[in-house]
C-alpha cells in the first residue's frame, strides 16, 4: 500500500541532508514516519530515482537544475549506503 496517512506525514529528504544541506522540493518526498526513521541517512533504492525524476519534471521541480543521478552516485562515492532492509513506499 503507498498511501501515507495524513496523521503520519513526514517530509523525507531523497538524497541525505548530510550530505547536501538542501530543503528544496527536487529533493523531498512525502513518507511515513516508519520509512523516514528507518531511511535515515541511508539513500532510498535506486528504483525510486525515476519516480521522482517524473514527479520532478510534472511539477515544474528541475528548474533547480539539479541531477539527481549525480548527486546519488557521489553520494554512494562519499561512503552513503543504500537502505537494504525496509520496503520502502516508492519501490
Amino acid at each position: 500500500d503507498s498511501t501515507v496517512e495524513n496523521d503520519d506525514i513526514h517530509i523525507d529528504h531523497f538524497i541525505p541532508w548530510s550530505y547536501i544541506y538542501d530543503d528544496s522540493e527536487w529533493n523531498l518526498v512525502i513518507s511515513c514516519s516508519d520509512c523516514n526513521l528507518k531511511k535515515s541517512d541511508y539513500l532510498a533504492p535506486r528504483s525510486c530515482i525515476i519516480k521522482l525524476e517524473k514527479r520532478n519534471d510534472k511539477y515544474g521541480f528541475n528548474e533547480y537544475g539539479k541531477d539527481i543521478q549525480e548527486y546519488y552516485e557521489n553520494c554512494k562515492r562519499a561512503g552513503f549506503f543504500t537502505i537494504k532492509d525496509v520496503k520502502l513506499q516508492c519501490s
